[in-house]
């Protein structure tokens, strides 16, 4: 599998690609990759020379937090034994801007724009909170389907509780991301 899994993902598939991409633009996709060192290289390699790429994703955030704890949960743990949760490290490592800055520069990158910025997003209603978490959470495809509508509930608590809601009553959640602009040298 690991074989297969290496030319799925690996050089290999973007390779007829190499020097072809001008700009690269990347929102909220590098957080979920295992090694985010190679895609950096891989985006590396994609762009021309001079080419500029922008990459936005989370570094920490609450919803990772609660996926956390509901899967140490008894209720729900047994679910996931050996489960990839796709929590990225750099929730787990507390990896900070400077970190991903000194990773991009070793890839051979020149640092253009960066910021670390706090958010928080508020949604429209309770549904469409709990629609969108259980859309992104791995470990819902774990769930047998006749316990999906409680643990779409039981996640729902579980984020809300590490967020809560505005003046309004809507739900939010934080996270903290970084935006980095970057130029191939």
């Amino acid at each position: 599998m690991r074989k297969m899994e290496n030319n799925l993902y690996g050089w290999s598939s973007l390779q007829q690609w190499e020097e072809q991409i001008t700009h690269l633009m990347s929102v909220h996709c590098f957080h979920w990759l295992r090694d985010q060192r190679k895609a950096f290289r891989n985006s590396y390699r994609l762009l021309k020379s001079s080419g500029e790429a922008a990459f936005i994703f989370f570094l920490e955030a609450s919803f990772f937090t609660a996926c956390l704890e509901i899967q140490r949960n008894p209720k729900w743990c047994h679910f996931f034994n050996e489960i990839e949760s796709y929590i990225p490290d750099s929730h787990h490592q507390k990896h900070n801007l400077f970190f991903y800055k000194k990773m991009l520069k070793e890839v051979g990158f020149q640092i253009i724009y960066s910021k670390r910025r706090r958010i928080k997003d508020v949604l429209p209603s309770d549904e469409d909170y709990i629609n969108f978490f259980t859309s992104v959470c791995a470990l819902v495809a774990h769930v047998p389907a006749d316990k999906k509508e409680e643990f779409r509930t039981d996640l729902f608590e579980e984020i809300l509780k590490h967020n809560g809601r505005d003046i309004n009553g809507l739900p939010f959640h934080r996270g903290t991301i970084i935006e980095l602009v970057v130029k191939k040298n």
